[in-house]
């Protein structure tokens, strides 16, 4: 009798582990028969997003067509990578057994000049242009379109003239986009923002010439306006020139290379500066006079 229960016990333990052991093949199975999804996140490094993309692990292939091309303006897209952007080029061709995020990396393709920092006076504008930035006196941040600084025309003997870009070269014949914010006390009928181009980098440069770049009889008074036009670079460097009149804001430039060749602008003759030329025969004519002077005078004392 004791043998017989012995038996039924045993029997039974290896019916219930012959039934879990079919039960874990079954799961298996059916986990095998459905394979899991993960997903692949896109981390851009700039305001653009992109959304995630979904696959089977180890099964569903990755198709260039299914990797977004992100933008950042100022920059060219180049790849993904893993974990960040010095990390490993993303190369896999079917999806990875985990959820993963990828890194976008860019090369430059313009510039950005928001007059924040590294801007100089002696190199980058010239003395009719001030820079509007804590510490002057009657600093207000309320004057700045976005962030603490900004540039302002004094108006008076020289017309207004400010480096573009110094770390940044253009090539000349191919097209660019510029974006910029300009707000001006009165309106600007007949005037224009003109692009003066250089072979060096520094305001004082004589230029080859220049383009009228915008046309600023729009500009209504006492409003930030943002403008944005294409234009045909004609040298590596631009020194923009405003309209000599006092109170003109210029603040937020961003500058990206479209990749079309175009044909190259005309360029104006730039005429040397009028108040200058002014300046320079009046102190002719006074050193005239005082020579005149002093010879009268020589010559009422020796009478």
């Amino acid at each position: 009798m004791k043998n017989t229960v012995n038996n039924l016990i045993i029997s039974i333990a290896l019916t219930l582990a012959l039934l879990f052991s079919l039960a874990g093949v079954t799961a298996f199975a059916e986990e095998a028969a459905e394979p899991k999804q993960v997903s692949i996140s896109f981390d851009t490094k700039s305001d653009d997003t992109c959304e995630p993309i979904y696959g089977y692990a180890g099964q569903t292939e990755i198709t260039p067509d299914m990797l977004p091309t992100p933008r950042k303006y100022g920059y060219k897209f180049t790849e993904w990578r893993h974990f960040n952007e010095y990390g490993a080029p993303f190369e896999l061709a079917v999806f990875p057994n985990f959820d993963i995020t990828l890194v976008a990396c860019y090369e430059p393709n313009g510039f950005e000049v928001t007059f924040e920092e590294g801007i100089s006076e002696v190199f980058d504008y010239n003395s009719g242009i001030e820079l509007i930035a804590p510490g002057i006196k009657n600093y207000s941040q309320a004057v700045v379109q976005e962030g603490w600084r900004c540039l302002k025309t004094k108006g008076g003997i020289n017309s207004p003239r400010f480096l573009l870009s110094y770390d940044y070269m253009l090539e000349a014949g191919k097209e660019y986009e510029i974006i910029l914010w300009l707000k001006a006390d009165k309106t600007l009928s007949g005037k224009s923002l003109d692009f003066l181009y250089s072979d060096i980098p520094d305001v004082r440069a004589k230029p080859l010439g220049y383009t009228n770049a915008l046309d600023l009889g729009d500009m209504k008074a006492g409003e930030w306006r943002e403008y944005k036009f294409k234009f045909i670079a004609a040298a590596p460097y631009i020194i923009a020139r405003l309209p000599n009149e006092e109170g003109i804001l210029i603040d937020n430039i961003k500058v990206e290379c479209t990749g079309i060749t175009g044909n190259m602008p005309e360029l104006k003759a730039v005429k040397g500066e009028a108040s200058v030329l002014i300046y320079a025969v009046s102190a002719a004519i006074l050193v005239a006079l005082a020579f005149i002077v002093l010879l009268w005078i020589k010559r009422k004392r020796k009478g």
